[in-house]
């Protein structure tokens, strides 16, 4: 009888891992979903096939939703920048807006101000950051420098299938929010 307990309680324990298994490699690994909630700019640059040509600035617009958010926190490779800035997602300051990441590297001398940075034609403003100013990269920034912060878009722009143009100066990238 002992044996029987033990090998029905073996064969349950057994289930158990290969059904979370399974459940898990159907999952996405965190840097695909990054990919699909990214949108690249390249400020001033033009795009060669592989090649980028006298760009000033790489921005990468990135969307914290709720599955990008809890495949970070399940993570044990999330960069640190991605493990802080998903902490924003369903706190007071993101206002019930959807949550985005701008993370740019400088290529040449730039002068930046958030406000530049605009949403479906809305430039970001103050109220939209949610990463605290005194982290938020503004003025005149050198070569090689990286940055990034938090902000909100109205959630009546993000929506599956839906198209959001992000742009800074005359430059521009349309992304389509994915089917969860």
């Amino acid at each position: 009888m002992k044996v029987l307990v033990r090998n029905i309680l073996l064969v349950t324990v057994l289930s158990v891992i290969t059904l979370a298994g399974t459940g898990n490699a159907a999952e996405k690994p965190l840097e695909e979903l990054i990919a699909d909630r990214s949108a690249r700019l390249y400020l001033e640059g033009q795009v060669l096939g592989d090649m980028v040509l006298g760009a000033r600035a790489r921005l990468d617009f990135i969307y914290i939703d709720r599955t990008l958010a809890d495949a970070a926190r399940e993570s044990e490779a999330v960069p640190q920048w991605l493990e802080w800035n998903t902490n924003y997602f369903g706190s007071r300051k993101s206002g019930g807006g959807e949550l985005f990441l701008l993370v740019f590297e400088t290529f040449k001398p730039w002068t930046f101000e958030p406000g530049m940075i605009r949403v479906n034609g809305k430039p970001i403003g103050t109220d939209d950051i949610v990463t605290r100013s005194a982290y938020v990269p503004h003025g005149d920034l050198p070569s090689d420098y990286t940055g990034r912060f938090a902000f909100t878009v109205a959630s009546e722009f993000v929506g599956p299938g839906k198209e959001i143009v992000f742009s800074c100066q005359d430059d521009s990238v349309t992304w389509v929010v994915p089917e969860k």
